[in-house]
């Protein structure tokens, strides 16, 4: 029997596979689709602790994705619609607009619940696949590119043992293995990390002024977001300095930062409480 059924996995429930490894704190998201927008790139953009995408779908629309930490939840939800065009304009004055004029096609869409977790992946005639055996938060938009890498190292396992090259336990302790290899701990790690969206730092906004320009660090950077790097390459400190090495003079500018202390306060504060509730609180 094979689990590829979803975080709410009915395999996993009926045998009574616990969760383990349980990280709570990580993001709502609300979405819906639009017409009115022109075809174009995906975009992201990030304020503080609120991100929003637009990336061009089907039938001349497109969708429109906010999200932001958990603990803001119940406030956002409070008004869906309202809070859905505050955040815009907090995020990107420019996509606010462009969503304004846009025509909503949809209901809005959310989810509210994406701790994450991990379970035991095979057991005596049974194996989990994708957000069944690993679930994470959506905020770098994985999930189904590991359902299906998942799916590929299954089927190799199955096909090894049906096969006769092996017996079945030692292909399911083999497709366990490469699933929770050490590169596969660390980006769960880097995801739950993202998914508090703590406002940044003064060394993670430094680290992207260093960045910019510099095309081929961006590749790396953009390899590990998406786990087709190992995070522990970039992140290693000898890489770090030598970026600040190599782009020194252009990190002399620290304009940007200059009133980084009251921003990073102001990032803290929950934008979707009403005025009453604030004071009250």
């Amino acid at each position: 029997m094979i689990g590829a059924d979803g975080r709410n996995s009915f395999v996993a429930r009926a045998l009574g596979i616990e969760k383990s490894d349980e990280r709570p704190r990580c993001t709502y998201a609300y979405w819906s689709y639009f017409s009115g927008i022109p075809d174009g790139e995906a975009q992201i953009h990030r304020q503080g602790r609120l991100v929003m995408a637009m990336a061009s779908t089907n039938h001349g629309q497109t969708m429109v994705l906010t999200w932001g930490p958990s603990e803001w939840a119940a406030e956002f939800r409070a008004d869906v619609e309202g809070n859905f065009h505050r955040a815009l304009g907090l995020i990107s004055e420019e996509a606010a607009a462009t969503v304004a004029r846009a025509r909503r096609e949809e209901r809005f869409y959310g989810t509210l619940d994406q701790a994450a977790f991990l379970r035991r992946l095979h057991g005596p005639g049974w194996l989990l696949v994708g957000d069944a055996g690993s679930f994470k938060d959506q905020c770098t938009a994985l999930g189904i590119t590991h359902a299906l890498r998942d799916a590929e190292l299954a089927a190799e396992a199955v096909g090894r043992w049906l096969g006769g090259g092996t017996d079945r336990d030692t292909a399911m302790a083999g497709y366990a293995a490469k699933r929770r290899s050490q590169t596969a701990a660390a980006y769960y790690d880097y995801v739950c990390t993202l998914a508090e969206m703590k406002p940044l730092r003064h060394d993670e906004l430094q680290l992207f002024a260093i960045l910019r320009g510099n095309q081929a660090e961006i590749d790396r950077f953009i390899a590990t977001h998406v786990d087709v790097a190992p995070v522990s390459e970039f992140f290693d400190p000898s890489n770090v300095f030598l970026l600040n090495d190599t782009a020194k003079e252009s990190s002399r500018d620290h304009s940007a930062f200059a009133d980084f202390e009251a921003t990073y306060r102001e990032h803290q504060r929950n934008p979707f409480l009403r005025v009453g509730a604030e004071v009250a609180r």
